[in-house]
């Protein structure tokens, strides 16, 4: 039983109107000028590992106490809580095994991390019979997560909670006067799991649904509020054999318009492939209105099915295939794109 609960690299061409409207775009993509965004063990232990964004440098801590920390003031930004049905909390803190981090997805512009066998436990070292997959969904400029509690027996919680910040550095609504986000689950039942999100650090209210315009698109936009990008899809027919020597001409297309609001912002979108031959895309490209390609970096994320790395927290090795790229909005701009 599953619920759901609310709360590398290749060039890419895009279609847009003026020139000078991609001049903030541009001026990111040489190395020294691009937004700082990467993920990796601290060294050769594992024991811990760090994210290093341009508007952020965090740690997360692998051993007892686990946490993720900010590397500069030492303050947490992020532990995991569990209080049972009985009233006994199980912390993140007090978890006696390691855990571990496997990257989902890595680029330039987007990082999936899953922090894997995540464990709750007292003070005393009673660990709750859960495993815990902790997703973090890194940008540049903003930080989003999501809890998945896999249950190993039955198990009635009063509330699952995440403790982070408090004030103008939190996500506006999340985290309470304590730093404190708390679900209320249903029972868990051995074999199932539950999924909770919450934005961290740096999100901001997403434009209407109204402000795009879908001109080519199997799917069409809206915004995933659990990893805080608009997905546009498109379909892909044929795998790697039919790509190369029956049609390599043939691209999958979105095309869209956005029309931003008063607000000065950067969207980042994710192009993905909604069904058909997932897990085999090579590249990626950005037209204009003119059908020009953009001198834009994209990234490409993908995976095979069958390989099964993780059989216990995704056991149908979901194939995908997925470009992303970020679009830099002034105030009140508007841009037509085609995404390759």
């Amino acid at each position: 039983m599953d619920t759901i609960r609310w709360t590398s690299l290749a060039l890419v061409l895009i279609s847009v109107t003026p020139a000078m409207a991609w001049q903030a775009d541009f001026a990111r993509q040489p190395l020294a000028k691009r937004p700082k965004l990467e993920v990796r063990y601290t060294d050769g232990a594992r024991i811990a590992f760090e994210i290093l964004a341009e508007a952020y440098h965090l740690v997360g801590s692998l051993r007892a106490p686990q946490r993720l920390y900010n590397v500069e003031s030492g303050d947490e930004w992020l532990h995991l809580s569990v209080t049972g049905a009985d009233g006994r909390v199980y912390s993140m803190h007090h978890a006696k095994d390691d855990s571990r981090i496997n990257l989902y997805r890595r680029g330039p512009y987007f990082c999936e991390v899953h922090w894997l066998d995540v464990q709750v436990a007292t003070k005393g070292g009673r660990c709750a019979p859960l495993k815990g997959d902790l997703a973090l969904y890194c940008y540049s400029d903003k930080l989003l997560a999501s809890i998945t509690w896999h249950a190993t027996e039955d198990f009635a919680a009063e509330n699952v909670a995440a403790h982070g910040m408090v004030g103008d550095a939190a996500a506006p609504g999340c985290f309470d006067a304590e730093g404190t986000v708390r679900f209320t689950p249903k029972p868990f039942a051995a074999g199932s799991k539950q999924t909770f999100a919450f934005p961290l650090f740096g999100e901001t209210p997403p434009l209407a649904a109204s402000a795009f315009e879908n001109l080519d698109a199997v799917a069409g936009m809206r915004y995933d509020v659990v990893r805080g990008c608009y997905t546009i899809g498109s379909l892909s027919t044929g795998g790697f054999q039919g790509h190369f020597y029956d049609h390599p001409n043939r691209y999958e297309r979105a095309a869209f318009r956005v029309a931003n609001d008063g607000t000065p912002r950067t969207i980042y979108i994710c192009h993905e492939n909604t069904g058909g031959d997932r897990g085999s895309v090579e590249g990626g490209v950005l037209l204009d209105v003119e059908g020009h390609p953009l001198p834009i970096v994209v990234q490409i994320s993908k995976n095979f099915a069958g390989e099964k790395e993780e059989e216990f927290y995704n056991p149908d090795d979901t194939p995908f295939s997925e470009t992303y790229f970020p679009l830099v909005l002034a105030p009140h701009e508007e841009r037509a794109l085609e995404s390759l």
